[in-house]
């Protein structure tokens, strides 16, 4: 037999709570959280948020991250070796968002926010002031 479904039926089961992480989980234990901005702008400004607080990066090149001086000639021309993205420690379950900004010279950018290797957010904006958006929980690590 089929029951109808009522609104209060409904409500109470959209959600209203959000889930409770299983007790065998370590909460205390950080999870990498990665930063990535990709794309063909020149230029960006990026502002990162985590629970530790706002980090805001001015005039920063394509992709976001780390990068070195080289201190030998490069063959290629290149000042400049790109070492990785940027990625932190979060402690699992808080909210981290990042807001990327094309500089003038225009260009495209994807924003993304990995945990694991997996996106949990991901975001395009094109042209010069355009801005790309990304937020979202970290997810509880796997037992």
């Amino acid at each position: 037999m089929l029951v109808p479904l009522t609104a209060a039926m409904v409500v109470a089961g959209c959600g209203a709570e959000e889930p409770r992480p299983r007790s065998d989980v370590d909460l205390s234990a950080p999870v990498v959280v990665t930063f990535e901005a990709l794309g063909s702008a020149k230029s960006i400004d990026v502002v990162l948020v985590t629970g530790d607080g706002r980090v805001e990066l001015t005039d920063r090149a394509v992709p976001l991250g780390r990068y070195r001086e080289r201190t030998t000639s490069d063959p290629l021309n290149q000042p400049t070796e790109f070492l990785g993205p940027v990625s932190v420690d979060v402690p699992a379950l808080e909210r981290v968002a990042m807001d990327v900004l094309i500089g003038s010279e225009g260009g495209s950018i994807e924003c993304r926010i990995l945990v694991d290797g997996k996106v949990i957010d991901s975001t395009v904006a094109d042209g010069p002031g355009a801005t790309a958006r990304c937020a979202g929980r970290v997810p509880a690590p796997r037992s």
